[in-house]
């Protein structure tokens, strides 16, 4: 049974959760512990090989590290085994989301030739019920659009879509610069205690892997570039150097036309330069029309499209 949360400062881990197991067809669902990781890889890389995005590049180290990012929690977690196999999965990550209790559905794979079986709602309507006795509110994810099975099988768990988002990929080598940079602009490297202020400036809320959360969660390097005019911080760009991804570009309201995106862009550009050759941009939030125009100026390809979806568990029927 679930025990409980503790609070930490703006997220919660589930402190207990004895072993739950439940068969279904030829298969048994139960919940996961931390030292299922390395299995837990090997059936990531085995079910996300024909995935809409290319993920060949993320080792072991890397999922790992990106499941810290998002506050994974393997008790909370669930696994689906044929035998001795770990044929499927569902992660999920918990913290304090739009003010309420929330949890985060942050990977579901399931090996090609268990699919179109039911298995990823049936490990949907396994974790609901054991969150809900906890007083998680909601459970989000993110679908690929394209994945038009994967999202008929939510919709039918009871998803509902809430935002559309963009994904982008810039190659140095098609790198833009746009208009002039603001010369007086001071840029410099800056903390995460130094941006959890800013949230106040944000056009659209970030998601749950781009939140500044996630930032502050970062095991590993993290980069966070602010650019200043007479010593006063008016934006600033957060950047993942081992996924290569920016996850918060943001400037102060009432100084968005002044070239602060630009110039900072341009700053994390040339200094990445050297080192890698793509730079991403996930989850831009489609109804933004300025920052994805200002993107795609920049350069940077759409590449995929995703759907944030939810799921109200108050009004889930178990």
């Amino acid at each position: 049974m679930l025990i409980g949360l503790f609070y930490t400062k703006n997220y919660f881990c589930i402190v207990e959760l004895t072993l739950k197991i439940k068969n279904i067809m030829d298969y048994q669902l139960s919940f996961l512990k931390e030292e299922d990781y390395p299995l837990l890889f090997q059936t990531f890389q085995d079910a996300f090989g024909d995935y809409g995005v290319d993920m060949d590049y993320m080792d072991e180290d890397m999922l790992y590290n990106r499941w810290i990012k998002n506050h994974v929690q393997y008790r909370a977690s669930v696994g689906v085994w044929e035998f001795n196999q770990l044929v499927g999965f569902t992660m999920v990550s918990t913290d304090v989301w739009q003010g309420v209790p929330s949890a985060f559905n942050a990977a579901t794979g399931i090996i090609e030739r268990y699919r179109n079986q039911g298995i990823a709602g049936e490990m949907i309507d396994f974790i609901t019920p054991k969150l809900k006795k906890v007083g998680i509110q909601n459970l989000w994810l993110e679908v690929l659009q394209s994945n038009e099975a994967g999202v008929k099988a939510y919709q039918k768990s009871g998803f509902k879509i809430q935002r559309n988002f963009n994904c982008y990929t810039l190659a140095h080598n098609k790198y833009q610069s746009l208009t002039a940079t603001h010369t007086a602009l001071e840029i410099k490297e800056i903390s995460v205690e130094d941006i959890k202020t800013c949230r106040a400036w944000f056009a659209w809320q970030p998601s749950w892997e781009n939140s500044t959360a996630a930032v502050q969660r970062i095991p590993d390097k993290k980069v966070i570039l602010g650019g200043f005019l007479d010593n006063e911080l008016v934006g600033y760009i957060a950047f993942y150097p081992a996924f290569q991804q920016i996850m918060q570009l943001v400037v102060v309201p009432l100084q968005r036309k002044e070239n602060i995106a630009h110039t900072l862009l341009q700053h994390l550009v040339t200094q990445t330069a050297q080192e890698l050759d793509k730079i991403h941009y996930t989850n831009v939030d489609e109804s933004d029309e300025s920052t994805n125009k200002f993107l795609k100026k920049a350069g940077f390809e759409l590449v995929a499209k995703q759907y944030e979806m939810a799921l109200d568990l108050n009004e889930k029927q178990f």
